[in-house]
């Protein structure tokens, strides 16, 4: 079998080289061990189908979170929940939006939520205390997670989004153009933000470093949260 060279300098089989982006990340996401959300990630965004900016980043949210939580024992989701999740996110699709805004990152952050949020419903677990995300849309407190309702799930899933774009408003490039790599590792923050205060888990997030900046040539450098300290 052929090889190729990643943009990382790895050799990986014409296989892998030449597969879809969805086909790409199913193929991480239930194979990996890895519990780092963001090693996940930054594996998947070396794969071909993500070298061109392209609104198609928005998808790599919800399996990689999905897996990560898997990973670390707080969520227990089959393999067709995960391919339920790739499913939902191939829904994104590149636009003239998508690619100055977040590239998607704010819509795979909400299908993010709403798929850990059912599998907790089906499943039973300990419940979010709904007061603690910027309001109780049902006015009620800590209630069963087979209590959940879809008002409470499209509100988080709401909160989220807007969350994660609020944050990009304020490490934005100053050129308008949103940078594919930090919207990911924003959309990690906050969607675990929210897995931690709402949903009561406690999921492990380590210090996030941009291993793209050498690549992306409008890398704005000391001025992103996520540049590699003492690199000059």
């Amino acid at each position: 079998m052929g090889s190729k060279v990643c943009p990382s300098g790895h050799y990986v089989c014409s296989q892998c080289y030449h597969c879809s982006a969805p086909e790409a990340l199913e193929s991480i996401c239930i194979s990996t061990k890895e519990e780092d959300p963001v090693r996940i990630a930054n594996l998947c965004m070396t794969h071909t189908s993500f070298q061109d900016g392209s609104g198609v980043y928005g998808m790599i949210l919800p399996p990689v979170i999905i897996t990560a939580l898997k990973n670390q024992s707080l969520i227990k989701p089959s393999e067709s929940a995960l391919r339920r999740a790739l499913e939902l996110s191939g829904q994104i699709k590149p636009d003239f939006f998508t690619d100055r805004t977040d590239y998607g990152i704010s819509h795979g952050a909400g299908i993010a939520i709403y798929t850990i949020m059912t599998l907790l419903k089906n499943s039973g677990a300990a419940a979010a205390s709904e007061g603690n995300y910027g309001g109780n849309p049902n006015n009620v407190d800590d209630r069963d997670a087979t209590e959940y309702s879809d008002a409470w799930i499209r509100y988080l899933m709401m909160k989220t989004g807007g969350g994660i774009l609020s944050t990009l408003m304020k490490i934005s490039r100053t050129d308008g153009l949103p940078c594919p790599h930090q919207c990911i590792y924003v959309g990690i923050k906050t969607v675990l933000s929210v897995v931690k205060f709402n949903l009561k888990m406690m999921p492990k997030l380590w210090k996030i470093k941009c291993m793209f900046y050498r690549k992306s040539s409008g890398c704005t450098k000391e001025m992103c949260p996520f540049y590699p300290a003492g690199i000059h």
